[in-house]
């Protein structure tokens, strides 16, 4: 029978993806949460709008393989990213499952893998040019014939290591663009990611030198924990502001306005750091201490902590410049892993996908940066 008026053969609906992405088990609280959870929350929004349905897990639901194996097949799952916790992680074919293992996205969030907390991540000895009977490549963390890929949000250069590497970082354009910048402003003032007597010392020196401070904290952390703790004890003070917990979306100016630099001090090496980031957003220069990871990636000075309280007492802070805004957004995000599952899909390896914008000049402040 022929068609008329017009008519067309409707094709098939085309199939929607899915993707699992692994969280803790206190869910996606922002207020109490880092930037894991934040990235999780704005990533899956991401990936919503370009029609790849996101469901979140927690690791008490993947007990075992055979159950990560029923989960896939039920659901026709595209894709899951655990946790760099998770046993997932590092060995998802522990009993040679090739489906399981090619549909994990191993996702960087931290180092802890190869790092311990507080230290930098070493320079690979091996492609430094080590042959001690002790070098061992970063990469031994992860069995040899594994075939996942690795995803990670910052182009360093530890990061080599590894096999099937794509570089995706995140982004902040979940916040509106405006200029909170005041020079003459007080500094915020990240606290949780220094040893508390470091913290101290950058407290006081503010103190003397009469700089008003804005304090935001690392709940997640110990150190946030303890740092909240002197606080609390300490008392209020004049021209210190101490803020507890905050929602960014809606208290983004309570945050960050009128602030005129950050002091995004962390020890830790971060692989990405959302707080530097968002000050960056709103065109404020952060400080950042050296061997911190991507922070360096968004730092208008980068300095030890004697020279931060060097800035702070000079007053140099407030002549510093922020960095331009990067121009890369969360459609981008969402675009370069549906270009992924589209490569996992075809069993396709390529050059990693780097996002231009996230790699300026910075990047070569870190030892380990190429």
């Amino acid at each position: 029978m022929g068609l008329t008026g017009g008519a067309t053969l409707a094709g098939p609906a085309p199939r929607l993806r899915r993707v699992l992405i692994e969280q803790y088990d206190g869910g996606l609280d922002l207020r109490h949460g880092g930037g894991v959870e934040m990235a999780s929350l704005h990533l899956s929004r991401a990936l919503e709008a370009h029609g790849i349905a996101v469901e979140f897990y927690a690791d008490k639901h993947f007990f075992d393989a055979p159950a990560v194996d029923a989960r896939l097949a039920r659901d026709d799952v595209d894709a899951i990213l655990p946790l760099v916790e998770s046993p997932l992680f590092v060995r998802p074919d522990t009993d040679g499952r090739p489906g399981r293992r090619s549909r994990v996205i191993r996702l960087w969030h931290d180092v802890t893998r190869i790092a311990p907390p507080w230290e930098a991540v070493p320079c690979c000895p091996i492609h430094a040019g080590g042959t001690g009977p002790d070098d061992r490549c970063h990469s031994t963390v992860i069995p040899a014939a594994d075939r996942a890929l690795n995803v990670f949000l910052c182009n360093e250069a530890w990061t080599r290591c590894f096999g099937r590497r794509q570089i995706i970082p995140w982004a902040v354009d979940h916040l509106p663009s405006r200029g909170y910048r005041a020079s003459d402003g007080p500094v915020l003032l990240l606290a949780g990611k220094i040893p508390l007597d470091d913290l101290i010392r950058v407290v006081r020196t503010c103190d003397a030198a009469a700089v008003p401070t804005r304090v935001v904290f690392s709940n997640w952390t110990q150190g946030g924990q303890r740092a909240k703790q002197y606080f609390a004890a300490d008392g209020p003070k004049p021209g210190r502001e101490v803020i507890d917990y905050y929602d960014i979306e809606r208290e983004h100016a309570r945050v960050f306005g009128g602030i005129s630099a950050a002091l995004v001090l962390s020890r830790y090496h971060e692989t990405f750091n959302f707080l530097a980031a968002e000050a960056v957003h709103f065109g404020i220069p952060v400080v950042a201490l050296p061997q911190s990871g991507a922070t360096l990636r968004f730092a208008s000075a980068v300095a030890d902590l004697d020279g931060v309280l060097d800035l702070v007492r000079s007053g140099r802070f407030r002549r510093l410049g922020a960095l331009p805004r990067p121009t890369w957004r969360w459609r981008d995000v969402a675009a370069a892993y549906e270009s992924l599952l589209d490569r996992m899909e075809d069993g396709r390896d390529e050059p990693p996908h780097l996002a231009a914008a996230y790699q300026p000049a910075t990047d070569r402040r870190s030892p380990c940066h190429t």
